[in-house]
């Protein structure tokens, strides 16, 4: 064994030098210490003769690392390599690891470098397994990222505080990495070198498991080095959590959308299917005098008004709910539906309700808020089948702080709860009972359209949704409505008597024979001449200065319609 360490220093500044020579006198390092310039006289010199140790200026490696490294190590793969630094970064110590710089030292502490030279050269002859208590320090813990060091056999070497703190295991719990990543998503079973593919796998999306047993998707980023004469592998991993709920929740997104413009064009065909219908039932009832067809008729009447309601939910959801608005009184529509419900609900289910008597009027689509009201109140029914207790409660809320949970924003709002004492809804349910025809009831026994309505009718409204669920304790909804300082305009009445006519023409276009038909002679019934075309080409037949009105629904085709 030498005497003196042998050590070449990669440096072109001769203060630097003269520094680093100065700390080894000092520290009592004896040594040969030899200086080169460039890369090229580097290589040369540790071709020509054996060093002990390798020191380098980062800043001269910084832009060509891995490839000057990766020399080095082809041509003296056992020597140690220091590189000195003017300020520590988070970023150098992810560098100094994969690249498989031995260590690395700040160059206003050249006071720790004779030490520092002493435990590598101690580290290096004894070929130990494991970095030194200061590279676990200074480096791995200096980086935010979870990073795991482990031997080609999968042993765990270092386990980084971060990798602690995302995974919640001790360094003590950590001695071989398949207790963490058991094998990777495409397969590969452990992270030892045969079966790692560098060239092609600098990163690989992978399942970690933490101290609870819990699966969390991460990607790992993987990269190999030789330290001691021996290879080790560097696994930094990013959790991919959030941006997997973000990719799933955009997934969701687009699939919600498609529901919409599918079920949209369903439901606009099966209209048309029942619009003749509900006419021509109006028309016989006027007509047929004997009870019990009447009674067939009022059912028929009854069961396609239910199919036509529901038609028009699809295509409220579809749209996007664009309905007129005004100011509406909560208080009053609460009451009306209470009553209601009291008429129809089971004598099993109790209904309580509460309205604050200084409750704000909000602004919105006074059928669709009973709409909203309605379905989560069926709902609730439906989760009590042997009874239970039903409560509505309505008054003014301020939310002065931005909700995180719900991204409620504050201001005030009118705040509707409907509660129920039944089942309740379970975690892995909860998360999915807002989407459309997602229903947990029997078949034929519910559409999945409920909640899904309600949601987008609440967000129309510029307010906010929110459950809170648990198994056999009952559901609370709370709806959140933005208040309006307007006052109640006048109540419209829209029932509205049929005019009888006096002989004048109406045209009807529409591609729908069955509506032409049925409109036709519904309007006939009440002294009309009607006329009828399909499209906009056969409109064009009319004389159009005789027509008195004209009813239009789809034109296949555009035309151009002069009256004189």
């Amino acid at each position: 064994m030498r005497s003196k360490l042998q050590i070449i220093y990669f440096e072109d500044n001769p203060l630097y030098i003269e520094q680093v020579r100065n700390s080894l006198q000092a520290g009592k390092v004896e040594c040969d210490l030899v200086s080169v310039g460039n890369k090229s006289d580097l290589i040369k010199a540790i071709k020509d003769k054996q060093y002990d140790i390798i020191f380098s200026d980062y800043l001269l490696i910084s832009n060509k690392t891995e490839s000057l490294l990766k020399t080095i190590q082809a041509v003296s793969p056992n020597t140690p390599f220091i590189c000195f630094f003017e300020k520590k970064s988070e970023e150098i110590g992810i560098l100094m690891i994969r690249t498989g710089v031995t260590n690395y030292l700040s160059k206003d502490n050249l006071s720790a470098l004779p030490s520092l030279v002493k435990s590598t050269i101690e580290e290096t002859r004894n070929h130990t397994e494991e970095l030194q208590p200061w590279a676990e320090s200074v480096v791995l813990d200096s980086v935010k990222k979870p990073v795991v060091v482990i031997d080609k056999g999968g042993k765990v070497l270092f386990f980084n505080q971060s990798a602690v703190n995302s995974f919640g295991y001790s360094r003590k719990d950590i001695n071989d990495i398949s207790i963490l990543l058991p094998k990777y998503i495409d397969g590969v079973e452990n992270f030892s070198l045969s079966t790692i593919n560098f060239g092609n796998c600098s990163s690989v999306e992978a399942i970690a498991i933490d101290y609870q047993q819990k699966n969390l998707p991460v990607e790992v980023y993987i990269s190999k080095a030789e330290w001691a004469n021996s290879s080790i592998i560097t696994l930094t991993i990013d959790d991919l959590t959030k941006k997997k709920r973000l990719e799933n929740d955009s997934f969701r997104s687009q699939r919600l959308e498609s529901i919409g413009v599918l079920a949209g064009g369903i439901a606009h065909d099966l209209n048309n299917l029942l619009t003749p219908n509900l006419i021509a039932i109006q028309i016989l009832k006027n007509r047929i005098e004997d009870k019990k067809l009447r009674l067939l008729l009022n059912t028929m009447e009854s069961s396609t008004k239910r199919g036509a309601e529901l038609i028009k939910q699809i295509l409220s959801f579809a749209k996007g709910f664009s309905d007129k608005t005004s100011v509406v009184q909560i208080k009053h529509l609460i009451y009306e539906i209470e009553k209601l419900l009291k008429e129809t609900f089971p004598r099993s289910i109790t209904i309580r309700v509460g309205v604050a008597k200084n409750i704000n009027p909000v602004y919105g689509d006074p059928t669709q808020l009973h709409q909203i009201i309605m379905n989560l109140a069926v709902n609730a029914r439906d989760a009590m089948p042997t009874g239970g207790i039903l409560s509505i409660t309505a008054g003014n809320t301020i939310i002065s702080n931005l909700n995180s949970q719900e991204d409620i924003l504050p201001g005030s709002y009118v705040e509707i709860t409907v509660s129920d004492t039944g089942k309740g809804i379970s975690k892995q349910l909860l998360g999915k009972i807002f989407e459309p025809f997602f229903t947990t009831k029997q078949e034929y026994k519910g559409t999945g359209l409920g909640l899904s309505t309600a949601l987008s009718i609440v967000k129309s409204h510029n307010g906010f949704l929110t459950v809170n669920s648990e198994e056999g304790k009952g559901t609370t909804f709370k709806v959140l409505l933005p208040i309006t300082s307007e006052e109640k305009g006048e109540a419209v009445d829209m029932k509205q008597s049929v005019p009888t006519g006096k002989g004048q023409t109406i045209l009807i276009v529409d591609d729908e024979a069955a509506i032409r038909e049925i409109t036709k002679i519904s309007l006939e019934a009440y002294n009309y001449t009607v006329l009828v075309a399909r499209d906009g080409i056969e409109t064009c037949v009319y004389t159009l200065s005789t027509v008195y009105m004209c009813f239009t629904c789809h034109l296949s085709h555009r035309a151009i319609i002069r009256t004189s």
